[in-house]
């Protein structure tokens, strides 16, 4: 594993950009929780990590298939890639769209008393 910094470095930001090995790999703070991606995106190689994080999208749909009122999510957020506006689910990694086929290269994120660690 490498020792990527301070734990509250990457708490307080959000998003950080690192780089393990040859790979850039962003790590995400949210909800508590340690999420860690390689920045490229299996559509078109685009850097998806430094796309827009958002939360979900919901509607509601009576039983005749119409559309009643949209609103955001407040527990899933997805990754919105900046190239070509694919979404990923930001806890799996799953495309939003293809989540059987398409996904992001995950990376472990161990949060221990030195600091933050990932591993490929």
């Amino acid at each position: 594993m490498q020792r990527l910094g301070d734990t509250a470095d990457f708490e307080a930001a959000g998003r950080t950009l690192v780089r393990v090995g040859d790979r850039e790999v962003a790590v995400f703070a949210v909800d508590g929780a340690w999420y860690a991606y390689e920045n490229r995106c299996p559509h078109a190689g685009g850097p998806v990590c430094q796309g827009r994080v958002m939360p979900r999208v919901e509607m509601d749909i009576d039983g005749e298939g119409h559309v009643g009122e949209l609103r955001f999510s407040q527990e899933d957020f997805h990754l919105v890639c900046p190239w070509h506006g694919w979404e990923f689910d930001l806890r799996s990694g799953a495309s939003v769209t293809d989540p059987g086929r398409r996904r992001l290269r995950r990376f472990q994120v161990e949060e221990r008393e030195d600091g933050l660690y990932v591993s490929g």
